[in-house]
């Protein structure tokens, strides 16, 4: 029995003139200070090729993708849909692991059952005694969900159903090790269609990415060296914590950390320069450090968790973030501290389940069972951002909004084309959308996300010839355009004590409806620094966006 479904919309467009994902979670405070966690010892990987400036612009996905694939190293391939036809025309070029296949059966079906299916999928397509299946991975919101376990095994519906709804256990999630004997890429696409077909959900294990645009990885450039962060809006968010899933906190000499930064533990810090090359191994390096910043500048009184979901490489995929992320949340929900938001800071598009075009999206599963227990526990909101990509093409987790009301996807606006300059606000509550930010119907709200001041790396350049990072950088993309929207919600939180749900639709009625030109959406973009989330804009000023 396959999964309820997403449409694809055959009908794509590219907008000018209209950015990625951030995962913050409200928890208790549980850690030290990122000041004084103990550092954590050298990966045991190799130093990778460090992909921070390519050699030239590139189309930004394809960019992105490159540089995922470059940064992940062997098993992963950018696919741009010229042999697996993974997207409907105008095809965007993503990238996934070739040696993992990602399922999520029925609570009826066990996983000896699942691998029989993959092994029949991998025949048809390879041949038989072409391929190996490896060891399964499980990641198990409900132990109900996993006939493998006794509370499984004790939970099995006896009537033949497999109700995924309120009443419904949430199906697990296995990821599984595939492998071709001949040593060549196994066709994950080919093979994830046709367990659908079969009625097994599957998908790629697509790699996260935390930003891109038309100016190679990064949305409007890389990160520019400035004096200073926001300054801060004092006395808000008081009592609230904030946990950011990305790429981890860096020791205190590697950048500039505000005050109110915490990793969650140890495990959590990023090593941004493994090599000591003086050159980000990333285009995303200190992505969590600089998000944490949003929340230092609108909301400085909540307590800011980082949680690290990328892997030794520094590089996330469906399965690893969402293992770290339900990992983290069941945890949160066994000791009764749920989040109030979280957002997310990283996504990819996604192949389709048809060759043909229309149909479903082969979701990344992991982040949709992620997404499925937030908005089934209904303590919290997830603020994810919509993508720099400047389409509509939906990108993943953020379009989950349109299935799950406890999703919020944000696009960037552009506040420094107003009167008054500043980038983070606007007298409308609205602004003309950045020229990177993806557009549409999967589009919540919207907020700044352009030339925004944060703090940064210390020392370390991001392009071979460009300048350091003197522990403080203006950064653009939808990546910070998210905290912005999760920030104004803990600060209607700690102001009324309202819930998340009832927090973000006071912030949502006091925003300004964009145009059926950007698809959808509500700007919330504060109207100015002194304001609150919910102080409306005067109604003569023109909606801009």
């Amino acid at each position: 029995m396959a999964r309820p479904s997403r449409r694809r919309d055959n009908r794509r467009r590219t907008l000018l003139g209209t950015g990625i994902l951030v995962l913050s979670v409200v928890l208790a405070p549980t850690a030290s200070p990122a000041t004084a966690a103990p550092a954590v010892a050298a990966l045991p990987v190799p130093p990778p090729p460090s992909v921070a400036g390519p050699a030239g612009p590139k189309p930004t996905p394809l960019a992105v993708a490159e540089a995922l694939v470059a940064g992940f190293g062997a098993g992963a391939t950018v696919d741009n849909s010229s042999v697996t036809r993974c997207m409907d025309a105008p095809a965007m070029p993503l990238a996934y692991r070739t040696d993992r296949i990602i399922l999520r059966p029925a609570p009826t079906t066990t996983t000896a059952t699942a691998l029989a299916q993959v092994a029949a999928a991998l025949t048809t397509e390879m041949g038989p005694g072409t391929f190996t299946i490896g060891t399964p991975e499980t990641i198990t919101w409900d132990p109900a969900a996993d006939p493998g376990s006794v509370a499984g095994a004790a939970r099995l519906p006896t009537g033949g159903s497999d109700d995924p709804g309120p009443d419904g256990p949430i199906w697990r999630v296995v990821s599984v090790p595939v492998h071709a004997t001949n040593g060549e890429a196994v066709p994950v696409v080919k093979v994830a269609r046709r367990l659908r077909a079969a009625g097994l959900t599957a998908s790629p294990d697509y790699l996260l990415g935390s930003g891109n645009g038309p100016l190679g990885v990064w949305p409007n450039g890389a990160p520019a060296p400035t004096v200073g962060p926001g300054i801060p809006r004092a006395g808000l968010g008081g009592g609230t914590t904030v946990a950011v899933f990305d790429t981890g906190v860096p020791d205190a000499g590697l950048a500039t950390l505000p005050s109110n930064l915490t990793r969650l533990t140890a495990a959590d810090t990023e090593q941004p320069d493994r090599d000591g090359d003086g050159l980000a191994d990333l285009y995303f390096a200190i992505h969590l450090v600089a998000i944490s910043g949003m929340f230092a500048t609108i909301a400085p009184d909540a307590t800011v968790l980082g949680v690290r979901v990328t892997g030794p490489t520094g590089i996330a995929t469906d399965f690893t973030a969402a293992k770290r992320m339900s990992t983290t949340l069941r945890n949160a929900n066994d000791l009764d501290r749920w989040p109030q938001t979280i957002v997310n800071s990283f996504g990819s598009p996604t192949c389709g389940a048809s060759p043909t075009g229309g149909g479903d999206d082969m979701v990344p599963l992991g982040l949709e069972m992620v997404a499925e227990a937030v908005d089934r526990h209904e303590q919290a909101v997830v603020v994810a951002a919509a993508g720099n990509m400047g389409s509509d093409v939906p990108f993943y987790p953020a379009a989950f909004q349109t299935e799950f009301p406890a999703v919020i996807s944000v696009g960037a606006l552009d506040a420094t084309t107003d009167p008054d300059g500043d980038p983070w606000t606007s007298a409308s509550r609205t602004a003309t959308p950045a020229s990177f930010s993806n557009f549409g119907e999967t589009v919540t709200a919207w907020a700044p996300g352009v030339a925004l001041p944060t703090y940064h790396a210390n020392g370390l350049r991001f392009e071979p010839t460009g300048p350091k990072i003197p522990g403080y950088a203006t950064v653009s993309g939808t990546s910070f355009a998210a905290p912005i929207v999760a920030a104004e919600i803990v600060e209607q939180i700690a102001r009324t004590g309202q819930t998340p749900h009832q927090a973000w639709q006071a912030v949502r009625a006091a925003g300004r409806p964009c145009s059926a030109a950007v698809g959808s959406g509500v700007a919330v973009a504060l109207p100015a620094m002194t304001a609150t989330s919910t102080t409306r804009a005067d109604p003569l000023l023109k909606t801009e966006c």
